[in-house]
């Protein structure tokens, strides 16, 4: 095995240790930056809140697939999590968090599509990200 398949397998199981002890509660962390993003945006702290945004996104997205590869790759801990009275409901993170965050979407993308959940990612115009949505505009 060459050196560089060796350091992908090494680099795969990483990935796989690290997602199958991840935290159904991380989703606060999404929920938590998007209420400091919100109370940013009103405040008049535009440019914050829109790096905020930026952040939020990508965390959402790879935390949404973190949590479908541990449900593949781990489908046991996955359910344990998911009826342990301890751990479970740290899966409603994820409700609370996609509502801020689409909350986030109506104030700074001004795009309430994506932020009910029935739009496609062609609806998602970044240009929105430059030209925040102000109050009384």
């Amino acid at each position: 095995m060459t050196k560089i398949a060796s350091r992908d397998l090494d680099r795969l199981a990483g990935l796989k240790l690290v997602t199958k002890h991840l935290s159904p509660a991380y989703f606060a962390m999404v929920m938590a930056t998007g209420i400091v993003l919100i109370a940013a945006f009103l405040l008049g702290m535009v440019s914050v809140a829109v790096i905020l945004f930026a952040v939020n996104i990508t965390a959402y997205l790879v935390l949404g697939l973190l949590i479908i590869l541990r449900h593949v790759w781990f489908p046991r801990a996955f359910l344990f999590d998911l009826v342990d009275h301890q751990r479970g409901p740290g899966f409603l993170t994820f409700v609370a968090g996609s509502c801020v965050l689409g909350s986030q979407f109506i104030l700074i993308a001004d795009n309430y599509d994506v932020a009910l959940g029935d739009s496609t990612v062609d609806n998602f115009d970044l240009r929105h990200l430059c030209n925040p949505v102000r109050e009384g505009t």
